[in-house]
């Protein structure tokens, strides 16, 4: 087995979900899958939501805090 292909134990990865407010206040649900669709069951996993209202300026491309 490569190097690449072994297991990495404690990995951190990082990941954004951009959630409008209806959403929002619905009961989330956390699930972790591979990149093949097959779930992971995990013996924890941290999740952190922060808030960070963005705009949409007039004539703008990209949303701004």
């Amino acid at each position: 087995m490569c190097e690449l292909s072994k297991p990495r134990l404690n990995l951190i990865d990082e990941g954004f979900v951009y959630v409008n407010e209806d959403i929002a206040e619905m009961e989330l649900h956390w699930r972790v899958q591979k990149t093949g669709g097959s779930p992971v069951e995990l013996g924890s996993l941290e999740v952190t939501v922060v808030a960070t209202p963005l705009s949409l300026p007039p004539g703008s491309h990209f949303l701004v805090a």
